[in-house]
């Protein structure tokens, strides 16, 4: 059984411990995306927000401490490679901070 390597965790992670996330495509009816980003952010005691910008488009904010976004982001890319989605990994340049993990299931 042959598996896939990984991206190196030190390219998803920054200096000041953000990152924002936009994930593309449909996930199988079985995978409700928001829930199970919140549910391991949760987990890993993250903050930020998952949002659902338009059909099959997610956009995820997080802020932590490095070894927890390393954690959240080794998951994020085996949950996308597992549904066969695209995902792209940006360093933003204005940050708000969060109070709290947030779920924004809007499409404007």
């Amino acid at each position: 059984m042959s598996m896939k390597k990984l991206p190196s965790p030190a390219s998803f992670t920054n200096t000041r411990d953000h990152v924002r996330i936009n994930l593309s495509g449909a996930f199988s009816p079985n995978v409700n995306i928001l829930f199970e980003v919140y549910r391991k952010a949760i987990d890993l005691q993250l903050r930020g927000s998952v949002k659902k910008q338009a059909e099959n488009q997610t956009q995820i904010l997080i802020e932590g401490n490095s070894g927890d976004i390393e954690s959240f982001m080794k998951w994020i890319t085996i949950l996308t490679e597992k549904q066969e989605k695209s995902i792209k990994v940006e360093k933003p340049e204005v940050w708000i901070n969060y109070q709290d993990f947030r779920i924004i299931n809007s499409i404007k």
